[in-house]
C-alpha cells in the first residue's frame, strides 16, 4: 500500500476533488455519490499531504481555487472573466502541492498537463453554457413552464436560486420555499425569475 502514499497520487486525488466540488455546485442530479466522491478525494489528498509535508501555500490556493468560480455562477453579468483564476489557482496550485529542496514541483508533469486541460476545458464548458443560457433569455427566449430546484431558499422579500436545466438563476415568489424544492417558472425578468411550487399550482387546477 505504500505506493499509495505519492505526490502524484495525492495530487490527483486533491484535483478530482475539487473538480468534483465544482461538478455538483454545477449540476445537483445525483449528488449523493458525487459528494461521497468528492469527499473521499478530498480527506484522502488532505491526509497524503500532511503525511508527505506538502507545500502549505500551494494547499491553500487549491482551497480557494473554486471561490471566483462560485462567485461567477451567481452573478449577473454575461461577460466576466473572473472564473480564469479559478482555473489559474487550481492548475497551478496544485502543481506545486509537493516541491523539492529547491522549490520545484515533483508532481509528474505528464500527469499535471492532462488534469489541468481535462479541468480548465469543464470549468471554460460550463462558464460559457451559462453565458449562452443567459444571453438566450435576452433575445427573447423563455423559462416560462420549465421546472426547476430551489438552490437557495426564496422567501417573499428576499432573492433566492433555483437551478433549471443545470444553470443557476435568481429566483423569487410570493412564498417561502425551501432548498431542494420542486418549482415551475411562472415568469421572467431578464435573469430572474419568478416561481411557485409544483404541488401549489397543482391544488390551483383543482380548486
Amino acid at each position: 500500500m505504500e505506493f499509495l502514499i505519492s505526490p502524484n497520487v495525492a495530487y490527483l486525488l486533491v484535483f478530482i476533488g475539487v473538480m468534483l466540488l465544482l461538478l455538483i455546485f454545477s449540476d445537483t442530479k445525483y449528488s449523493l455519490p458525487k459528494v461521497g466522491a468528492m469527499l473521499f478525494c478530498l480527506l484522502a489528498g488532505g491526509a497524503e499531504f500532511f503525511v508527505l509535508h506538502g507545500n502549505t501555500w500551494a494547499f491553500l490556493i487549491v482551497a480557494l481555487s473554486p471561490l471566483p468560480y462560485f462567485i461567477v455562477m451567481r452573478q449577473e453579468r454575461l461577460h466576466n472573466p473572473l472564473f480564469l483564476f479559478t482555473i489559474l489557482m487550481l492548475t497551478m496550485g496544485s502543481l506545486f502541492l509537493f516541491v523539492d529542496e529547491d522549490k520545484t514541483p515533483i508532481v509528474n508533469y505528464g500527469l499535471a498537463a492532462i488534469a489541468s486541460m481535462f479541468g480548465s476545458t469543464y470549468i471554460w464548458l460550463t462558464v460559457q453554457r451559462q453565458r449562452t443560457a443567459r444571453r438566450g433569455v435576452l433575445i427573447g427566449d423563455t423559462l416560462v413552464g420549465l421546472t426547476g430546484e430551489v438552490w437557495v431558499a426564496i422567501e417573499p422579500f428576499s432573492n433566492g436560486s433555483v437551478r433549471i436545466e443545470g444553470v443557476l438563476w435568481r429566483a423569487r415568489s410570493k412564498e417561502n420555499i425551501p432548498a431542494g424544492s420542486t418549482v415551475r417558472v411562472i415568469r421572467e425578468d431578464g435573469i430572474t425569475v419568478t416561481v411557485m411550487k409544483v404541488e401549489a399550482i397543482s391544488k390551483e387546477r383543482h380548486k
